[in-house]
């Protein structure tokens, strides 16, 4: 019912924003996610002032995220001398308009040369969402405002819910119960 409810909530939202969508899980499938026990939690791209005008701080996503993550079973790692794959969260903001990345990194060794490794994403998802022009048949300029807004509030966090549910089903797949 949950599912139903938030795809209902993006339909309505793609009424009044233009949005496009890519899961990159062609080329990011779940074989990369096999064996990750623990993650480092962070957020890019992002200011808080930017968020702030829609109630979204990073700390408040950070917590989301490692929720979600504690709760399938991932470790949080915060030591930040200990070497471990890390998740961001990327989210930009302008005018109504943002886009949202979650990105998985690990450290890989080169194919050509396995001496050098390097920090590479190996699952990610993107979203992009421009709102529509505001209709100029109202009386109230702020009443668009304020929905636009709190659309934008309400899809930011949907998208980000959706998100993880793909991730987690994708680690879930790379890693079944034994």
């Amino acid at each position: 019912m949950k599912r139903i409810r938030i795809l209902l909530l993006i339909l309505f939202y793609m009424f009044f924003f233009k949005e496009v969508f890519s899961k990159e899980l062609i080329i990011y499938s779940y074989e990369q996610l096999k064996d990750l026990k623990e993650l480092r939690v962070g957020v890019l791209g992002y200011t808080e002032s930017e968020g702030k005008a829609y109630g979204i701080t990073s700390d408040s996503l950070r917590y989301y995220a490692e929720g979600r993550l504690r709760d399938a079973g991932i470790k949080i790692n915060r030591d930040v001398e200990k070497e471990c794959p890390f998740l961001y969260i990327k989210l930009d903001m302008q005018n109504n308009a943002y886009s949202i990345s979650v990105d998985v990194f690990d450290k890989v060794k080169l194919a050509r040369d396995p001496s050098i490794s390097l920090y590479a994403i190996i699952w990610r998802l993107d979203f992009f969402s421009v709102p529509t022009q505001r209709p100029d048949n109202t009386d109230d300029p702020l009443y668009w405002d304020n929905l636009i807004k709190s659309m934008t509030e309400d899809s930011i966090m949907n998208t980000i819910a959706l998100f993880f549910d793909d991730f987690l089903k994708a680690h879930r797949k790379a890693n079944p119960e034994k």
